[in-house]
């Protein structure tokens, strides 16, 4: 397919990627406590809401995109 992919948990790489995957397993509370310790937050939503970059949520990754989940509200 010839496209580059990176993993990231560094902002600058978020900000500089054409298109964002969110995947994850896990639990919904300790995703957004590791996004937030990561100062992700912010960025995701910058670069998603503000900008409309294209992301794809995976498994939990489409629950992290919400405001809040069976597993739990974000707090």
């Amino acid at each position: 397919m010839n496209v580059e992919v990176s993993i990231a948990s560094n902002q600058e790489i978020i900000r500089k990627s054409d298109k964002i995957v969110l995947a994850g397993v896990e639990h919904f509370k300790k995703a957004i406590s590791n996004l937030e310790k990561l100062d992700l937050i912010s960025v995701l939503n910058n670069e998603v809401i503000e900008k409309s970059k294209p992301i794809l949520g995976m498994c939990l990754g489409m629950h992290l995109i919400g405001e809040k989940n069976e597993e739990g509200p974000v707090e």
